[in-house]
């Protein structure tokens, strides 16, 4: 007895005749056509010759397509790891290159992708259906973050703001990384772009490569600051598989019995990554001087981070600051700036009355407080990122009325900012109290140790 002829999309093809030879050890690119109808001429061949055909030859064609399409992911190192897909270009099913190929995409990931790079308009097209099942997954999640039914309109569908969608989940669930990929489903067909590692970043990267960005810049866009002696920052980068590269920390320290400051650098543990990792480091001025050689002592003046070919430095600066910002900066991870800044407290109160048997009687009472905090003289570069910090959806303040720290709304922001090199640039910006209540905070008991005892014996 025959074996059923199985071919293209897996069918039977109900030939009972048909030989195992003629089809499951053809050569590369044969088309078994002529072969078959020679091998069998029953009915149940004659009806299903036709069909086999139009597959064979579609097979033939595609072929040597699919094996250059083959190379080419490969090169991109797996981007598309549909298991349907590969199973072809493993040389198993044809037709699910068709599958792969027939719809096209407006977005073309990359190994690694900023969040920012999704297109405002995701559009699909060049299948057949009249309607195509959307879904998102990320960190190859059994359940998606999103999913939908989108229908089509002259043979493409699209969907408005994919984007927002997916920062709004990676900043609720504070991911910095994910990995990605997008299931679509025509018919019952299922069609997949993925699976790629998508880096949170609000800001629109212009001629940027996710990739080479990550691999020479810390998760800010801000490598340069000015802080005040006991500063606190917190510094994160990505280091990608197979990435190499020295680490160091170069010190100018002044030192008090001599006249020009001192550089010294000490050499930390190199990169060497076999995988992809978030790393993370606690910068502070006490941890930071605890590294510097038996001896060596003095006043810090700045410090330069060096980790592979990324590079962060920041000036020590005697001036104490006035407000002090921690946000979610552009990348969904914490950072901190300090500010000079003069703010001033605007109080408005509002509540209606009633009188009630000749007596007035006040209700809904209605208090709103709000700052107005105007920088001193800020470099073009520093007001600009300022005006990105102020933009951020988690903002937290310590000044000297909020002294343990208090979420803020900024309410509105000033920013004209010049690039001339004698320009002075400010940034005025109004915020307000996440809660509603007057804030207020308790002074401390007058003592011996406070300026204000000292005050009444001058």
């Amino acid at each position: 007895m025959g074996r059923a002829m199985v071919w293209g999309d897996g069918k039977r093809l109900a030939s009972r005749d048909c030989t195992e030879q003629g089809i499951r050890h053809r050569p590369r690119g044969f088309c078994p056509c002529s072969h078959i109808a020679r091998l069998c001429r029953s009915y149940h061949h004659t009806q299903a010759h036709e069909k086999a055909c139009r597959q064979a030859h579609y097979t033939q064609e595609s072929h040597c397509y699919g094996l250059k399409l083959k190379e080419r992911i490969a090169r991109k190192d797996g981007l598309f790891r549909n298991p349907r897909f590969v199973r072809y270009c493993e040389g198993y099913y044809v037709p699910w290159l068709f599958l792969s190929t027939l719809m096209n995409f407006n977005f073309n990931p990359q190994t690694y992708d900023f969040t920012s790079s999704i297109p405002d308009v995701f559009e699909m097209s060049d299948f057949q259906g009249s309607s195509v099942y959307l879904a998102i997954y990320l960190n190859r999640s059994q359940s998606p973050i999103f999913s939908t039914t989108l229908y089509a309109y002259g043979g493409k569908a699209s969907i408005y703001d994919l984007r927002s969608i997916i920062e709004n989940y990676m900043e609720a669930k504070q991911l910095v990384h994910a990995t990605c990929s997008f299931r679509m489903q025509v018919d019952r067909t299922d069609y997949t772009l993925g699976e790629f590692t998508l880096v949170y970043c609000k800001l629109q990267m212009l001629r940027t490569n996710c990739e080479l960005f990550l691999q020479s810049h810390f998760l800010t866009t801000h490598a340069v600051r000015l802080v005040p002696h006991g500063f606190q920052l917190d510094l994160q980068y990505i280091v990608l598989p197979n990435e190499t590269g020295q680490c160091a920390t170069q010190y100018v320290i002044q030192r008090g019995d001599k006249d020009t400051p001192e550089t010294l650098t000490i050499s930390d543990t190199p990169i060497a990554a076999k995988q992809f990792d978030f790393c993370f480091e606690d910068i502070n001025e006490e941890e930071l001087l605890g590294y510097l050689p038996q001896g060596v002592s003095g006043k810090l003046l700045s410090v330069t981070l060096f980790r592979g070919k990324r590079t962060f430095m920041f000036f020590v600066t005697d001036e104490v600051p006035t407000l002090t910002l921690i946000f979610q900066n552009e990348f969904n991870v914490n950072d901190t700036l300090y500010l000079t800044a003069q703010t001033k407290r605007k109080v408005s109160f509002d509540r209606s009355f009633a009188v009630c048997r000749g007596e007035s009687s006040a209700y809904d009472d209605n208090t709103e407080v709000e700052y107005e905090s105007e920088t001193s003289s800020l470099s073009y570069f520093f007001a600009r990122h300022l005006t990105q910090v102020l933009q951020s959806h988690k903002l937290y303040l310590i000044s000297p009325e909020f002294t343990v720290g208090s979420s803020i709304l900024i309410t509105d922001i000033e920013s004209e900012l010049s690039d001339a090199t004698n320009a002075n640039n400010h940034v005025k910006f109004k915020w307000k109290p996440f809660r509603k209540q007057v804030p207020f905070t308790v002074p401390r008991s007058h003592n011996i140790f406070n300026q204000v005892y000292n005050n009444t014996f001058d």
